[in-house]
């Protein structure tokens, strides 16, 4: 009879730390720059490039080691071109994924997102456009958006700006 005890409390404990665990994982995010390059006024267009990538930290508050998890992102990135009308901007989706080997308790498991880079753009002093629309254009992270999940089921997410998840859909 004490031994159906212990395996009910057991099991009850099991199902517990089970449940906990969705709660557990905890996903943050940094942006880093990696690289800067300015170039030359070429017929009239000064030009730019910085490169950009995401760390992204998962870590795990589970008193249990965690399983494998799955992580993926996606980088929204609003380009711009000289000469556009505002509000034609495009959204370029930078998507990827990683796979976090099991996690111990307040061990961080930090990837990287794939490089992303932003171009700047300006009209030379002088210069203009004929018909019109945007004499300076700059590429921007408008967002990211990542979710992880252990065996198929979403364990984790991280959203920023909060409005991402009104504006797009997950992919």
């Amino acid at each position: 009879m004490g031994g159906m005890k212990i395996l009910s409390i057991c099991l009850s404990l099991w199902v517990s730390l089970g449940s906990a665990f969705a709660g557990d994982i905890q996903v943050s995010m940094e942006r880093k720059r990696t690289g800067l390059r300015g170039e030359q006024a070429q017929a009239g267009l000064n030009s730019g490039t910085q490169k950009w990538i995401g760390e992204i930290k998962v870590e795990s508050g589970a008193a249990q080691p965690t399983p494998e998890l799955q992580v993926r992102y996606v980088v929204y990135v609003k380009r711009q071109k000289i000469g556009q009308k505002p509000g034609e901007d495009k959204i370029e989706e930078v998507s990827g994924e990683s796979v976090v080997p099991s996690l111990k308790r307040r061990t961080p498991f930090v990837l990287d997102t794939s490089e992303v880079e932003l171009r700047q753009q300006a009209l030379a002093p002088n210069y203009y456009l004929e018909k019109g629309g945007q004499t300076k254009a700059s590429d921007t992270i408008t967002g990211i958006w990542v979710k992880v999940f252990k065996a198929g089921t979403e364990v984790g997410e991280y959203v920023n700006p909060s409005y991402i998840k009104e504006k797009f859909k997950w992919k």
